[in-house]
């Protein structure tokens, strides 16, 4: 591939983010959530619930646009412990941040992947809310540098498209 080749194919991947990044803003209503934010919210008192106090203190009330970027970086998984309730209302600022350094390892997107191999959670989602996350799983299969994330992102395709979440 030539240096023009690159360019084509780099900005054909930062047009396919733009248009991720602008499905999950029509997918993910960004509306103030003020119900339980975590399954231990009720411990949260609890010195080993470290981890969901601060996840709950940094999204109580708030809107998924509106979660503090440094979250990520410490809890690049928390999205995981989030109720049935409160994963609709959040997922979506952790897909957002999936999207960065896309030609780059990302632990967010790293953790995302392997989740929806399993994760029940994904069944709470809309139609709109999963064809979203396929497509952003599509474009770590074909995108992410590392393989093993290209794998994970393949197999957790397969199983969405079988319906087994």
């Amino acid at each position: 591939m030539d240096t023009s080749d690159k360019r084509m194919a780099v900005g054909d991947g930062d047009e396919r983010v733009a248009l991720l990044r602008e499905s999950i803003r029509r997918a993910f209503p960004a509306e103030p959530y003020s119900g339980k934010i975590t399954i231990s919210d009720d411990y949260l008192a609890d010195p080993e619930m470290r981890a969901e106090k601060e996840l709950h203190d940094a999204l109580q009330g708030r809107r998924w646009t509106d979660v503090p970027s440094h979250l990520f970086r410490r809890a690049e998984d928390t999205y995981g412990i989030l109720t049935e309730e409160a994963y609709p209302a959040f997922l979506a600022a952790w897909l957002m941040y999936s999207l960065e350094d896309m030609d780059e390892g990302n632990e967010v997107r790293e953790f995302l992947v392997y989740s929806f191999q399993t994760m029940r959670q994904f069944r709470v989602l809309n139609a709109d809310q999963r064809l979203v996350v396929r497509s952003l799983l599509s474009e770590f299969k074909e995108r992410d540098p590392l393989e093993f994330i290209r794998d994970h992102a393949t197999e957790a395709i397969r199983l969405i498209d079988r319906g087994r979440y």
